[in-house]
């Protein structure tokens, strides 16, 4: 049950107001891939659909777990290559930079959903865009 909810985490989705969440079997399922069960390449490829639906230079943030999940899948250079130019936590706070479009990639806890109201009361970002993990 543990390993199944680690994998989980890559399919969940907030965006224009929808939930999407498929798990990890159901994702598989609509790849339709025929390979070994190598995870990795479908996180990059859930990673660059968010990535690329999103235009123009974005910042990511990130918390403590979520940092980890990204490094595994993706190194800086791809991230730069995908037009993120900011990663940092959710907690630490920079200078406005109204020419970023932010992905927030965090877990839905109370910390982060109160960092992220925070932020939004006085925002630093041009966008914001929320995805959340289990």
């Amino acid at each position: 049950m543990e390993v199944e909810n680690k994998f989980e985490f890559l399919f969940f989705r907030f965006d224009e107001y929808k939930l999407h969440h498929y798990n990890i079997f159901s994702f598989l399922n609509m790849r339709k891939r025929n390979d070994d069960f190598n995870l990795l390449p479908i996180a990059e490829d859930y990673f660059q659909n968010i990535f690329s639906d999103i235009s123009g230079m974005k910042a990511l943030l990130l918390d403590k777990e979520t940092s980890g999940i990204i490094s595994i899948v993706y190194t800086q250079s791809k991230l730069y290559k995908n037009d993120i130019y900011l990663i940092q936590k959710v907690e630490d706070e920079t200078e406005k930079l109204p020419h970023l479009k932010a992905i927030y990639f965090v877990r839905p806890t109370a910390e982060n959903i109160e960092a992220i109201v925070k932020e939004v009361k006085n925002p630093r970002f041009h966008e914001y865009h929320l995805f959340f993990t289990n």
